[in-house]
């Protein structure tokens, strides 16, 4: 609705009686004329304050039972079907089966390495990472000075110095 249509509507409806119109400089204020409804005494008023607070205590009650029923259906459609049980159950058990089989194909292959065979073999493992880690920084840390110094991104060093990171044939890995 335009801005002078609801002038006119507001003019009509202060001209009936159901606005007054109070003027502020040049700006019209319309409010809800309060001679059209009936005065509430003190009696009334107290009897509308006593029904407000019943209503209130009644929204509360209500509030809190919607709220117990909601953990209650919570509580329900978390928990799991005896369907879906058997199902999970059916599951495992298969994989324990294939744990065993392979467990039984190990035990019938014989044991290729002992214990201590197997600690030294993680121990030289990790060290030879830890080098490997090492060696690789020192190496990145030297290509980045060389190509600081011929001011050029790694990518373009690594293809001028026809540098092979990677010999599996991967992608150059990105600095």
């Amino acid at each position: 609705m335009p801005k002078a249509g609801i002038q006119t509507t507001l003019e009509k409806l202060a001209k009936d009686g159901l606005l007054v119109e109070k003027v502020y400089g040049k700006t019209p204020i319309y409010v809800v004329n309060q001679a059209q409804f009936e005065t509430v005494d003190e009696e009334g008023f107290n009897q509308l304050k006593v029904e407000n607070d019943q209503l209130r205590l009644v929204v509360k009650e209500k509030r809190k039972e919607a709220k117990d029923l909601d953990a209650e259906l919570r509580k329900y459609t978390t928990k799991v079907s005896s369907a879906e049980l058997k199902l999970k159950i059916k599951e495992k058990k298969e994989s324990i089966q294939a744990l065993r089989t392979q467990l039984e194909q190990l035990k019938e292959a014989g044991a290729t390495m002992n214990a201590d065979e197997l600690e030294n073999s993680v121990k030289n493992n990790v060290k030879l990472a830890k080098l490997w880690k090492s060696r690789k920084r020192i190496g990145d840390d030297m290509m980045n000075a060389v190509s600081e110094g011929l001011q050029k991104p790694m990518k373009v060093f690594i293809e001028l110095a026809d540098l092979n990171l990677d010999p599996e044939g991967a992608a150059i890995p990105k600095y």
